[in-house]
């Protein structure tokens, strides 16, 4: 199964260079795809909820906020076998506000925004339960990850043809 183009037929992006953390529970089984290079990819939604405190009511919950996470190679390999629906998670990562426009039958276009987290870091939210750990037989090295991660960007880049000679040293 191949990862799909985010948004449909025009998306726009924007990436904030922040980390942040999102404390939620996994709302959808995790899926696990592949990039058109063959690079491993799992994708989830996050319902992070939200919860206030109101003098005279103590905490009340609000609507939940959810989130599409993606995360890529190894992490996206231990996410797909750890991580089931309803269970507690912290989530590590860029934040992104992606615009969407989608053809629609007769011509119409819709469109709208979703939040989206590239995730670093995912795991069990320890304040909430407990969990076993156990290290997957192959794994690697972040060093590996970051040049895969560069590599892969610079080759976009060549492919949309935003990178020109001169400027590559």
């Amino acid at each position: 199964m191949q990862a799909p183009k985010r948004g449909g037929s025009a998306a726009k992006e924007i990436e904030m260079s922040i980390p942040v953390t999102f404390m939620g529970n996994v709302a959808t089984e995790v899926k696990s795809l592949a990039t058109a290079s063959g690079r491993q990819v799992a994708v989830f939604r996050l319902a992070v909820p939200d919860r206030r405190w109101i003098k005279g009511k103590g905490w009340v919950d609000g609507d939940p906020t959810f989130l599409a996470v993606s995360v890529f190679g190894q992490l996206a390999a231990n996410v797909t076998a750890s991580l089931k629906r309803g269970e507690p998670v912290v989530v590590v990562g860029r934040l992104r506000m992606s615009t969407w426009q989608k053809a629609l039958d007769g011509g119409a276009t819709s469109s709208g925004q979703s939040l989206e987290v590239e995730a670093s870091h995912v795991g069990h939210d320890l304040m909430r339960g407990v969990t076993t750990f156990s290290r997957p037989a192959v794994m690697i090295e972040p060093e590996d990850e970051a040049t895969a991660i560069a590599e892969g960007l610079l080759r976009q880049a060549e492919q949309d043809g935003e990178l020109l000679e001169e400027n590559v040293a």
